[in-house]
């Protein structure tokens, strides 16, 4: 069963995001925003820097991207772009059955 951390966009300004998926063998982080939270961006930057320490710190580790409280919504064009660009893809679990073991912060 793989390792997961939850975060939201606040969360990536972690100084020690990368230490904590290498210290706690993290196979993937959940970045939760709300739809949005999300269109609103617009630098990616902290997104950008979240992924590469995560790819860095633990081998195979992952950053995906889940909506908070919504099924679906409607994305601007610049937010999915990025995501699209960087190879991002999207957290679905209706159930949360793969949360069982997450570290939420």
């Amino acid at each position: 069963m793989a390792t997961k951390l939850v975060v939201t966009l606040e969360g990536l300004v972690l100084s020690n995001l990368k230490e904590i998926v290498s210290s706690r063998s993290i196979d993937e982080v959940i970045l939760v925003g709300s739809p949005s939270s999300f269109n609103s961006l617009s630098d990616f930057s902290s997104i950008t820097k979240a992924k590469t320490d995560i790819a860095s710190a633990k081998s195979g580790s992952t950053l995906k991207v889940a909506f908070a409280n919504n099924s679906s919504a409607t994305l601007n064009a610049s937010f999915y772009d990025y995501l699209a660009e960087n190879n991002i893809s999207f957290f679905v679990d209706s159930d949360l059955s793969s949360l069982s073991s997450s570290c939420f912060l």
